[in-house]
């Protein structure tokens, strides 16, 4: 097995998901979100607070969570079906990995819900969902979102990892948060009132209708504070470095401009192992 160590941001985020029922690890990429939701959950099964684990990821994210999984020495399976879904809950492993599409599947076919429900309430299993690039079910009204809020009753906890918990609208976390807490606000209406200021957008000739548009985002730092009670942050700055070169792009040249930026890399490289030495331990 391989020697792992855990470095600051993810024992903080392991501290936050142990802290409170449900979370939402907000990192920065590659800022070890993957690593924080396997120590997390592997402490909890440990200690008997969960029975079994669930990692909910995209189709892209298959090898990267069984490659980490390897590293740890466990060789877990990936659902391809309900019914795999099924004999997880029955065997004895303790982490399942399962698409996004699938728990869409099963969280809109009342079928397949059915079928979940009733084998639990003959053998109750704690189970833990853990979901990856949790941003593409923040849309509250997205099919994804709806699947997971209609079977949040099957969870013990949830914990949510996204490194972009919005993209296009504060709506977004709004999404989100209703996935591991559905009463933080009551509507969606409540936190637009609370947070995003609007204004009504006429036809300046007709002065008919035409839409409301978002114009300013506010009480941030409340928010931020609301948030902070079951959401851990981790978006340090990036550091820019700027160079002046004279390579050329000519083709003649290239060797000597390929050789300048394996320079620049290795730094930066450096930099960022020797940064990260300074808050690493030995898990």
């Amino acid at each position: 097995m391989a020697k792992i160590t855990l470095r600051l941001p993810q024992k903080e985020a392991i501290q936050k998901g142990l802290a409170v029922v449900n979370s939402l690890f907000c990192m920065r990429v590659g800022g070890g979100k993957t690593f924080a939701s396997m120590f997390l959950s592997r402490y909890l099964l440990n200690n008997k607070k969960i029975d079994k684990v669930i990692f909910c990821i995209t189709p892209s994210g298959v090898g990267v969570f069984k490659n980490e999984f390897n590293n740890v020495g466990i060789d877990v399976k990936l659902a391809s079906c309900i019914n795999d879904i099924l004999e997880f809950l029955k065997g004895k492993e303790k982490f399942l990995l399962i698409k996004h599409s699938l728990i869409e599947e099963l969280g809109i076919n009342q079928v397949n819900i059915d079928l979940i429900e009733n084998y639990l309430k003959k053998d109750y299993k704690k189970i833990m969902l853990i979901i990856d690039e949790a941003h593409k079910f923040s849309n509250h009204e997205s099919i994804g979102n709806f699947a997971v809020d209609n079977t949040r009753r099957f969870y013990e906890k949830i914990v949510l990892l996204t490194a972009t918990p919005y993209s296009s609208k504060l709506d977004q976390i709004f999404g989100l948060v209703k996935l591991i807490y559905p009463k933080k606000w009551r509507n969606l209406k409540e936190f637009r009132d609370n947070f995003v200021k609007s204004e009504i957008i006429k036809d300046w000739r007709t002065g008919k209708f035409l839409r409301t548009e978002d114009v300013e985002y506010i009480n941030l730092p409340t928010l931020r504070k609301e948030l902070e009670e079951f959401t851990y942050f981790y978006f340090p700055p990036i550091p820019l470095t700027y160079k002046e070169h004279k390579a050329s792009l000519k083709p003649e040249k290239f060797e000597e401009y390929k050789k300048m930026c394996q320079e620049i890399y290795k730094e930066l490289k450096d930099r960022a192992s020797g940064k990260n030495k300074k808050d690493e331990d030995e898990d």
